[in-house]
């Protein structure tokens, strides 16, 4: 068989498995070739899509997408060019052979095709760049199991708690953000929000650690010595920034537990923006541990009687989630330490499930959550 009418029935077999499945709810564009012009019938359905166009022979074409101005060019041009078919063969008559696919997503890097692309994956320069930036030789060499024999769930032990840390690190870089927009007057929604996301995705990080059973636990317990998440450097510093302060704890994030909180920040942020925050609290030593405080309640509490309107609103509301997802966390937490441990002590020496279940109610903004009571 000569090779164009090899060509021909490949590609009228290839494209007609896709016009078989085109019924009357389809769309798309349709040409039958074997006339003098193209026959196009446009579904309106999916705009701006490739035209497909096909020359005599039975070859799809390749037609631009574009405009409506584009296209009527376009198709004009095709109505001129001339036959294309092999010699001695004959259109096929009234046989669709070419349709429209939905656009890719995205543009097509010019001048880069399939080839290109499969090229410049296995190129060493960016396999070495890419690890290079990452710091992917640090970060997948510090697994280390310490268990004898080793314990087939202690790797997820180590990267829970790592990828933990890494979070941690995250959020405090948006929440400090958030703390340094606050005095500035910048904007502060977007950081906010993706704190939040951030937290959900560590309440829900806890999924995988409960698939580790006690059994396993217990085998891996003992090579912990007195590790314990307690001990979590950037967990004490997120409470610094979050308004919390730890008698005893203060020299290990100085940054935090001696400047002001988040918290500390938006009550100047509100008293710019013209609430009545009182003066006391605007002076008060950061160093210190605070309370509920009554007379910022009516602030908040007129905040939320405005409704959905202004910024300050979101701000409140967002502040609010982040502190709801730090208490399933802690929640989640004590589940986790309950199913493991039972009624047993913390590697760190604290009573373990006691001394979290102390935690769980602790809010990080009361005061945002009064004003709904009073």
């Amino acid at each position: 068989m000569p090779i164009e009418r090899q060509m021909l029935r490949s590609a009228q077999c290839r494209l007609h498995r896709f016009v078989g499945r085109t019924d009357s709810n389809s769309t798309g564009l349709i040409q039958k070739v074997g006339t003098d012009s193209p026959i196009l019938e446009r579904r309106p359905e999916l705009p701006n899509h490739r035209l497909y166009q096909s020359n005599s022979c039975g070859l799809p074409t390749s037609v631009c997408r574009g405009d409506e101005r584009r296209r009527h060019h376009l198709l004009e041009t095709a109505r001129e060019r001339p036959v294309c078919r092999p010699a001695g063969t004959r259109p096929a008559v009234g046989r669709a052979v070419a349709f429209c696919r939905p656009p890719r997503c995205g543009r097509r890097l010019s001048g880069l095709g399939s080839r290109g692309a499969e090229s410049a994956v296995g190129t060493d320069e960016g396999r070495s760049a890419y690890v290079e930036y990452l710091g992917l030789a640090r970060i997948l060499d510090a697994q280390r199991i310490r268990t004898q024999p080793a314990e087939h769930d202690e790797m997820l032990f180590i990267i829970f708690h790592q990828a933990t840390e890494l979070w941690f690190k995250l959020l405090l870089h948006e929440l400090t953000a958030t703390r340094e927009a606050f005095r500035t007057d910048g904007p502060v929604l977007p950081a906010l929000a993706r704190a939040q996301q951030i937290l959900l995705l560590l309440d829900n990080q806890w999924l995988v650690l409960d698939t580790l059973t006690p059994t396993a636990f217990h085998r891996i317990r003992p090579f912990l010595g007195p590790a314990s998440g307690m001990f979590s450097e950037q967990y004490r510093a997120l409470e610094f920034l979050l308004g919390k302060r730890h008698s005893g704890w203060q020299d290990i994030a100085p940054e935090y537990s001696a400047g002001p909180s988040l918290f500390d920040e938006l009550i100047g942020y509100l008293h710019r923006r013209g609430h009545a925050v009182p003066e006391s609290y605007l002076e008060r030593d950061w160093r210190c541990g605070r309370e509920t405080t009554p007379e910022l309640l009516g602030v908040f509490q007129g905040i939320y009687a405005a409704g959905h309107h202004g910024v300050e609103y979101e701000i409140c509301e967002q502040l609010s989630g982040i502190d709801a997802y730090l208490r399933l966390w802690r929640q989640r937490h004590l589940e986790i330490v309950r199913k493991h441990i039972a009624d047993a002590p913390g590697t760190g020496g604290t009573s373990g499930a006691g001394y979290l279940s102390r935690t769980i109610d602790a809010l990080y903004f009361p005061e945002l959550v009064k004003p709904h009571d009073l």
